[in-house]
């Protein structure tokens, strides 16, 4: 019998007992396709448990109730009740993290500022996955305090948490003002790729003429085997200005002859060539005047 036709018990006690943790994460896509009272109020009852295991599993499965397919969840009000009510209590690193993940796919609706201000507090938190959650957690929350937060996490120490922080500020957060746009400002020599180049991105999405420059950067720094980001791409098009062209054909010309150039990445820069190609060159001009 496939796991989808068990019963939601033995799915549960599979996911409670099992020590490998083998197919985990498919158990509880399964549960989350089953969004009635008996899954709720079964992870209601996991996510109060003594058991870190069993609370972990019951705000996991919660996390995403009843929302396959975009679908907002039918107990979305109450499971970031309950996530809140679990977080005035929670001291495991591991259980938190989960309830800011958790948090973060039912945040779109928007979060009160007293509930920013209770997931402000984590963003010194010791440690560093917690904090990557806690962006999470705010990464869709066009609203001031929860901006504040990512601005101050785009310069932490890990990696991961800065990279993802200033992904959120320059693509999730739809404001532009100065102070997001100098805390990309202050990513764009980050030491860590993903981060600069999401930080470019973010300055060209915003029309940022600091970006040009910037882009010019990146394309030349590489030796032609996809040293940058494919972000770099979508940063040109934001300008849709043919001043790149010869640079992008440079590097096609020095990709084609490297064996080690990734196929997608050659694929992506074909595809960029191939955009401002296209660009109309009068408009273009009489757009940068």
């Amino acid at each position: 019998m496939k796991q989808k036709d068990w019963t939601t018990e033995k799915l549960f006690s599979r996911l409670i007992n099992n020590r490998s943790g083998k197919d985990r994460r498919e158990k509880i896509w399964i549960l989350r396709d089953r969004p009635g009272d008996e899954v709720y109020s079964r992870c209601v009852e996991l996510a109060h448990s003594e058991n870190v295991k069993e609370r972990i599993i019951g705000i996991d499965v919660l996390a995403q109730l009843g929302r396959s397919g975009g679908k907002r969840g039918p107990y979305e009000k109450q499971t970031l009740r309950l996530y809140f009510d679990l977080l005035d209590r929670e001291d495991d690193a591991k259980v938190i993290e989960s309830v800011l993940y958790a948090i973060g796919h039912n945040s779109y609706h928007g979060l009160s500022l007293a509930r920013i201000k209770k997931l402000a507090e984590y963003k010194t938190h010791r440690n560093s996955m917690v904090r990557h959650a806690l962006v999470f957690s705010l990464s869709c929350v066009d609203k001031a305090p929860a901006i504040d937060v990512l601005i101050a996490l785009s310069s932490d120490k890990s990696d991961p948490v800065r990279d993802w922080a200033t992904f959120s500020l320059g693509q999730q957060i739809g404001t532009d003002n100065e102070k997001i746009r100098e805390a990309l400002w202050k990513r764009v020599d980050d030491r860590h790729r993903d981060t600069r180049c999401e930080a470019i991105y973010g300055l060209a999405k915003r029309k940022d003429a600091r970006a040009v420059g910037l882009i010019r950067r990146e394309l030349l720094a590489d030796d032609g085997n996809g040293e940058y980001s494919v972000l770099i791409f979508d940063a040109i098009e934001e300008f849709r200005s043919r001043e790149f062209l010869p640079l992008l054909e440079r590097n096609l010309e020095v990709a084609k002859k490297d064996e080690r150039t990734n196929p997608w990445w050659l694929e992506q820069l074909e595809k960029s060539i191939d955009f401002v190609s296209k660009l109309d060159v009068h408009r273009d001009s009489s757009d940068s005047a």
